[in-house]
């Protein structure tokens, strides 16, 4: 069921509002409060002023007003201390009875000046020096003490005995009953022993300490039965004295260590400092050695290499065979460690013919400075293989097993020089002899004699 529209009290326009208001407009809204706070003061009780008096009408709701505006209200709490009301304005001296008045409003002095002060200080030292009666031993004696103490005691001695003798008398015997066999028992404390055991003492164990070799007692078990204590306190139940030979000096010596550790110290405290971390096996070898840092895993270079060869042994073992073709003479072999090369011979030697720009680096500088086309796909082994190994200036067969720098070593050579602008593809490459080619050097084939060919 909808809401009936109605009417707006103040403005005349209609409006769904249960209050009877518009509440589109703030004009209606503060009008209406405004003669909503009139009725409630009209019919609300009259006060008084608790700060001056005035006669004023409290506002509905809430707690009771006892202000008439909060300039009364903030007067009123600034003129109370925290503790209180502010001292009142006027004191009178304890010391020559004369009314003053303090500087600060805060301030409760005792005395109206500086001379009353001093002069009850002096009244106060006058007492250094007088005689007086022992309470203990009754004997006369001169005190030497601070000011406004009285003491009771002529010494140290008789202050302490003093004490003893009141400790004594305040001693009380308890009769109470075991926990554990029921037993009556009785037991004094004191002052300053105030605890009151709950066993006797044929309930407690006496036993040795298995790690400090100290007597101590502990109480048993109520059925009589139960693990017997071995050891007196959590720290010696927690760590163990251990004994050891160091390693350096041979000297043995003991320390205590945690009984779930399970480490046994190498070295004594005087050689613990010598070294920064402890000595440690080989990986290799088995013998123990004396790390230079925590990373170290073998006890020399030597143990390291036989180590990373025997790994390295181990992985080609587990490889298969692999068929592939040696990139300095082109012949096939079969490797599990995807080799380059046939032999070490073939390796030293492809490496001394990059070092002097005999292969591919050289072909493409020289591509690139005369402008001539270059392809990557053309190698020496490439076109070996292509060429059935035989030389294409002679027409010779040339040997597999020639090694650089010999006169049948099977090269790379170029129909038309790259110097004439013969690229470097397979249409303009050649095999040869290494003879052949360095007597061909750079002309081209129709320049070369009859009996050179």
């Amino acid at each position: 069921m909808g809401i009936e529209s109605r009417l707006c009290d103040i403005c005349g326009r209609e409006t769904e509002s249960q209050l009877g208001v518009c509440t589109r407009t703030q004009e209606c809204i503060r009008e209406y409060h405004k003669r909503a706070t009139t009725v409630n003061s009209s019919n609300a009780k009259e006060k008084d002023c608790e700060r001056c008096g005035k006669v004023f009408t409290p506002r509905r709701g809430g707690r009771p007003q006892r202000f008439c505006s909060d300039v009364c209200k903030r007067k009123f709490f600034s003129a109370q201390s925290r503790h209180g009301p502010v001292s009142p304005t006027e004191f009178t001296c304890q010391h020559c009875g004369k009314v003053f008045k303090p500087e600060s409003p805060k301030a409760r002095p005792k005395y109206c000046s500086y001379e009353c002060n001093r002069e009850v200080a002096n009244a106060r030292r006058r007492h250094r020096g007088n005689n007086g009666t022992c309470t203990r031993c009754g004997a006369s004696f001169t005190w030497e003490t601070a000011i406004g103490k009285v003491p009771k005691y002529c010494s140290d001695e008789c202050r302490k005995e003093a004490t003893r003798q009141l400790r004594a008398a305040s001693v009380i015997t308890i009769n109470a009953i075991c926990k554990n066999c029921g037993n009556k028992f009785s037991h004094a404390i004191n002052g300053s022993n105030s605890w009151v055991r709950q066993y006797c003492g044929a309930c407690w164990f006496t036993a040795k300490c298995l790690e400090c070799r100290n007597e101590f007692q502990y109480k048993r078990h109520k059925s009589g039965y139960g693990q017997h204590r071995k050891f007196c306190s959590d720290e010696c139940r927690k760590y163990e004295t251990i004994k050891t030979r160091c390693q350096v000096c041979r000297i043995e010596f003991s320390y205590k260590e945690h009984r779930t550790s399970g480490q046994i110290r190498p070295r004594c405290p005087e050689h613990a400092r010598e070294y920064k971390y402890s000595p440690k096996a080989c990986g290799r070898c088995g013998n123990f050695y004396i790390p230079a840092s925590g990373m170290s895993r073998y006890c020399s270079d030597e143990c390291f290499r036989d180590h990373k060869n025997a790994k390295l042994r181990e992985q080609a073992t587990q490889r298969p065979l692999v068929s592939s073709w040696c990139e300095n003479c082109g012949i096939s072999f079969q490797s599990k460690t995807g080799a380059r090369f046939c032999t070490a011979s073939c390796r030293s030697t492809f490496d001394r013919r990059q070092k002097g720009n005999y292969e591919l680096g050289s072909h493409r500088r020289r591509a690139e400075y005369y402008g001539c086309e270059y392809d990557e796909t053309v190698t020496r082994v490439a076109i070996l293989i292509r060429d059935k190994w035989t030389c294409g200036i002679c027409g010779d067969p040339i040997p597999q097993d020639a090694a650089y720098p010999s006169r049948e070593y099977g090269s790379l050579d170029h129909i038309i020089p790259m110097s004439r602008q013969g690229g470097h593809t397979l249409g303009n490459t050649q095999a040869a002899h290494m003879e052949c080619n360095m007597r061909k050097h750079a002309s081209m084939p129709e320049e070369m004699p009859t009996a050179e060919l």
